[in-house]
């Protein structure tokens, strides 16, 4: 216990990638508490579909959406073990599966008119996406640090769980009279928290350990690894130029 590093809680505040990810959680859970607690209120109140004889076909999304987070993980982790992609690349790629193309197809859904089968399947599509943030965002705290991936994830998941306070207003305001054309609003609204939040992440997100979670102890390690990786992009530059040149004199021809 004596020899557990000090938080750094200033580390946490300055640092852009922390930041990017809990305005990602913030999107997210908009969107989740938004969409997922007043799905059933919007297909009786607004579409007027009897969730009491058709209770299979209304949990069917949330199914999707545990099938998603399955599917999801064990993909990630292979595709990353292979080499195929980046942890950063993926962590961005999966989490704008899990943003951007959810509140999309409700969004779709919500100019299907009174189509409650066609209406629950955009939405259960939707939560199949959904649950792909497991394998990225929702994991992303144990790429930035060893030592406070905890706190991490309860910085993100606190603020975002502040959303939960925004998402009924923002319904009385836009949806007063549970009309389809205001829950159209509703659903563009949600669209644009998610594609906003979605982008921010995208620009500034990390995917390594960071100076801060290193003790004084640890430093000399984490200068090392900066150093590695410097030389390891002016290796990468170098060869570059090589390649060039070496294409600019085949393109010359044999000197005359």
């Amino acid at each position: 216990m004596g020899n557990r590093p000090k938080i750094p809680w200033l580390g946490f505040l300055t640092d852009i990638g922390l930041w990017a990810l809990v305005i990602s959680e913030v999107g997210h859970d908009f969107t989740v508490f938004t969409l997922v607690n007043n799905f059933p209120k919007y297909l009786s109140d607004v579409l007027h579909y009897d969730l009491a004889e058709n209770s299979l076909a209304s949990s069917l999304p949330y199914l999707c959406q545990w099938i998603g987070g399955l599917i999801a993980g064990p993909l990630v982790d292979y595709t990353i073990k292979k080499k195929c992609i980046t942890i950063l690349a993926s962590r961005r790629l999966v989490t704008s599966m899990g943003s951007v193309l959810p509140a999309t197809f409700v969004l779709i859904g919500g100019y299907m008119g009174c189509n409650g089968p066609l209406v629950i399947t955009m939405f259960a599509i939707n939560l199949f996406f959904k649950g792909t943030v497991y394998a990225a965002m929702k994991v992303n705290h144990l790429d930035m640090s060893v030592h406070f991936a905890g706190i991490l994830m309860a910085i993100s998941n606190g603020l975002g769980a502040l959303s939960g306070y925004v998402s009924p207003e923002v319904i009385n305001v836009l949806a007063p009279n549970n009309t389809l054309e205001e829950w159209q609003n509703v659903f563009w609204v949600v669209w644009g928290a998610a594609f906003f939040s979605n982008l921010f992440y995208i620009f500034f997100s990390v995917a390594e350990r960071r100076k801060w979670d290193y003790p004084p102890e640890e430093i000399d390690q984490y200068n090392k690894l900066q150093d590695e990786k410097k030389a390891a992009k002016e290796k990468k530059k170098q060869d570059k130029l090589e390649k060039k040149k070496k294409k600019a004199q085949d393109d010359a021809g044999p000197s005359a």
